[in-house]
């Protein structure tokens, strides 16, 4: 019968949804509140605002200039129980996130480097090459940039508990281009990382769809079509617009 996944849509979408794939893993992985789970994706095509996703430990008054958090409307998001760094999300930010199940997605990924292989390196690739952008390349494990620039940012993990085990992802590109100063004047970032990475200018550090593609900036609904043609095909997968579940609301 072959995979099929849900997907839920959002435009414009509220800040808080980017965590909704990582909360629906915790609770069907660690918590048992969530009694089944299927293969889920979801698309936010844009945001509401711009935000920042911290770490769900990470010190607020070190990672960002608060000031400018209030000036500039931007919304502070801890990722759900998890670490890692911080990451600038900007309104014209298309986003998805992926997950699946055990023991599902050992049928289709038999390492975390598979997993970011197929779900960076063909889903999202793919998508990318169906937006405009065919001289984007992806630079393992997690990266896919464009002139040297890096286009999207991605990320895998797995959630394992006492009820079950997830694997799920998230991912992100630019739909349109951003202003590249704003980031950096929200975000705590020293003068030395910049530098570290070669760049001298913020604007060095940025590509998008709308300025590196060939077709410009995408219409509305093509970055969703892009992602649910690259699933479908290279995971010979069926995907269906659907809802949340009473149970997940």
């Amino acid at each position: 019968m072959g995979l099929k996944v849900r997907m839920l849509y959002y435009s414009q979408a509220e800040p808080q949804v980017f965590n909704l794939i990582s909360i629906l893993s915790y609770a069907y992985a660690k918590t048992g509140e969530l009694k089944e789970l299927e293969p889920t994706l979801v698309v936010m095509e844009g945001f509401s605002r711009p935000f920042c996703y911290m770490g769900y430990y990470q010190d607020l008054d070190r990672e960002v200039i608060y000031e400018n958090v209030v000036r500039y409307n931007v919304e502070i998001v801890r990722r759900w129980k998890l670490g890692l760094g911080n990451i600038f999300m900007y309104a014209n930010t298309g986003a998805w996130a992926f997950n699946m199940p055990a023991p599902t997605y050992r049928e289709y990924f038999k390492s975390m480097s598979e997993a970011y292989d197929v779900l960076v390196g063909k889903i999202f690739l793919k998508a990318i090459h169906k937006l405009g952008v065919p001289d984007a390349y992806f630079v393992p494990p997690n990266d896919i940039r464009v002139k040297g620039k890096k286009l999207c940012g991605t990320g895998v993990a797995i959630e394992s508990g006492s009820y079950g085990e997830v694997l799920y992802f998230n991912a992100f590109t630019n739909l349109t281009h951003p202003d590249p100063t704003l980031s950096f004047k929200v975000l705590n970032i020293p003068p030395e990382k910049l530098k570290d990475k070669g760049i001298e200018k913020p604007e060095e550090y940025f590509a998008s769809i709308e300025r590196d593609g060939v077709r410009g900036a995408p219409k509305p609904g093509e970055f969703r079509d892009a992602l649910v043609e690259a699933i479908s095909e290279v995971l010979n997968a069926s995907v269906y617009e659907g809802s949340l579940t009473e149970e997940e609301s």
